[in-house]
């Protein structure tokens, strides 16, 4: 059952990096960047990043988006969200957060925001890493 969860769940994450992919280069197409929309690629393979999608701003710099498959419920959007992602949102300028919501009714709409306006107040942590020393011998 859960093998089926996690098959579901990456199905939707494919989907909603898909999405925002296509809506970032028809975005630098309609801004006459032919030449970055060509250059927009999916880097979400590479973790260290902290983001899923190199895109550009209209100027050329790097714009670094995490997408992010998220339930909205009233008007509150919930996601997950790593430690790296976090940090690297703080980091990088241009950092965006694309928003992906309606893929199970086959109408998604994509809400951006800007990294440095990570809510500090809205973060809750769930998990936790824990490392614990062996005992000698074992």
């Amino acid at each position: 059952e859960l093998q089926k969860i996690q098959i579901n769940q990456r199905r939707i994450g494919d989907l909603a990096q898909a999405e925002v992919l296509a809506a970032e280069r028809k975005r630098l197409l309609e801004l006459g960047r032919k030449d970055l929309a060509v250059r927009v690629k999916d880097v979400s393979d590479d973790v260290a990043l902290g983001y899923d999608i190199a895109s550009f701003t209209q100027d050329g710099q790097l714009k670094p988006i995490e997408v992010k498959s998220a339930a909205k419920r009233g008007d509150d959007f919930r996601f997950f969200l790593s430690e790296n992602e976090r940090l690297t949102a703080q980091k990088l300028s241009n950092y965006t957060f694309a928003l992906v919501t309606g893929l199970s009714e086959n109408e998604p709409c994509i809400f951006e925001f800007s990294g440095v306006d990570l809510p500090q107040a809205g973060l809750f942590p769930i998990n936790y890493e824990v490392r614990l020393l062996a005992p000698p011998g074992n």
